[in-house]
């Protein structure tokens, strides 16, 4: 791994982690948000994740006007690789995790770091919004601002919360970490599997003692054409909702009850979420999915509207006014 790196004189407030892969027509933009924050005692270190376009030459010229880029490549091993990498060479109080095709608010790092310095916070959690390149509908939702309290809570307080109200989200760009937090519970991202944030969320919620919500639209996510989120789903999505699943029944093992039902939660919305999208498998793929299933003991989990559809996926293109009624007669006669 090549690191061209410029020395800090003093330590960083913050540690901005970026991975990139290909994304040459969103990185400078992404960049320069991240560069012009009103806090300005950062590290930004920039990840190479083996990227085939003009990202490294876009880099490296940043890199040149700005000596708080730390630039990192590697051979392409994923994103949970590339922000381990991060983590690894990090030295700032907190950390951040910016994705290289999104833009941040420019108070976004210092508004956090402000927060988390006056109530002594293990990490704080904000608002996004969503654009579309091409105009299209979105449906992703991430405003909590009115929904949940601004109030210093544990972390298992806020997911119960966020659970409730349908409005828990993982995405790691929606946090703000204290990095002596990450390190003494030994957090990393899961190597090898996409759906990584799910458990790195999910396991930083549960062992936190002080998070709070900045009533904040700070991030700003783009909807682009072949990224993970809008990609057809596939073999490879299925296999990280199904590691993901494993490796929290096995986190589940040495929690308590209050947290392991959390977890349950969490697992039952990655079964269904799981079992509706891979309607698109054929047969023999929707049949090792429930055998998966079965041995990590999620059948009971799955809705039956679920279950119908990863079953006969043709009942997708029935009309709702048909399938309505046969739903009703399976409810009542168990």
């Amino acid at each position: 791994m090549r690191n061209t790196t410029n020395n800090m004189v003093h330590r960083p407030r913050i540690s901005v982690i970026i991975p990139v892969y290909n994304t040459a027509d969103y990185l400078e933009s992404a960049l320069l948000s991240v560069l012009k924050q009103t806090l300005e005692e950062i590290e930004v270190l920039i990840i190479n994740d083996g990227s085939t376009d003009n990202s490294s030459k876009i880099i490296e010229a940043f890199q040149k006007k700005d000596n708080r880029i730390k630039y990192y490549y590697q051979e392409n091993q994923g994103q949970s690789v590339a922000r381990n990498t991060g983590l690894d060479n990090s030295s700032g109080e907190y950390v951040y995790f910016m994705d290289s095709d999104d833009i941040l608010e420019s108070h976004a790092l210092e508004v956090c770091y402000q927060r988390c310095e006056a109530d002594n916070l293990d990490f704080v959690f904000f608002d996004a919004d969503v654009f579309s390149e091409d105009g299209g509908s979105l449906r992703w939702d991430y405003i909590r601002t009115g929904k949940i309290s601004e109030e210093l809570q544990t972390g298992g307080e806020a997911m119960l919360k966020l659970l409730n109200i349908g409005r828990f989200r993982v995405a790691p760009w929606l946090l703000f970490i204290k990095r002596s937090f990450i390190e003494k519970s030994k957090f990393r991202f899961f190597p090898g599997i996409i759906h990584e944030d799910e458990l790195f969320t999910t396991k930083l919620f549960l062992e936190a003692n002080r998070v709070a919500l900045v009533p904040l639209v700070l991030f700003h996510r783009r909807i682009r054409p072949n990224s993970t989120m809008t990609k057809k789903f596939s073999s490879r999505n299925a296999e990280g909702y199904l590691k993901v699943i494993e490796e929290l029944r096995n986190y589940s093992l040495n929690i308590d009850r209050i947290k392991v039902s959390l977890v349950e939660r969490e697992i039952i919305l990655l079964t269904n979420s799981l079992v509706y999208q891979a309607e698109a498998f054929s047969l023999k793929d929707r049949i090792v999915v429930l055998r998966r299933l079965r041995r990590l003991r999620c059948l009971a989990y799955i809705k039956i509207k679920n279950l119908l559809i990863i079953l006969f996926p043709h009942l997708t293109r029935i009309k709702p006014y048909i399938v309505r009624p046969i739903l009703r007669l399976i409810r009542h006669s168990n």
